[in-house]
């Protein structure tokens, strides 16, 4: 049996305003792995980050931001040397 509109588990909300329409990012047919995904990142990232030691490039580095969708983020990235520990 496939899914109806009518099945739309968030009944009582009109369409518009539902979070269905991100089936696998929001709402509460979001995706099962993605708590576990972002832990598992942080835990490998943590793992690197012991094993070197950052520095900018460019020591006089300054910090632009651009907008990058609903966020901002670095105009061309932060330039980052990373040397083994």
């Amino acid at each position: 049996h496939g899914l109806d509109d009518d099945d739309n588990v968030t009944s009582g909300v009109p369409r518009s305003e539902s979070k269905h329409f991100l089936s696998f990012s929001a709402g509460v047919r979001n995706c099962v792995g993605e708590p576990f995904a972002t832990r598992q990142t942080a835990i490998t990232l943590a793992h690197i980050l012991k094993k070197v030691t950052m520095s900018f490039r460019d020591p006089d580095y300054k910090l632009e931001l651009v907008r990058a969708g609903p966020t901002l983020a670095p105009k061309g990235g932060i330039p980052m040397v990373l040397r083994k520990r």
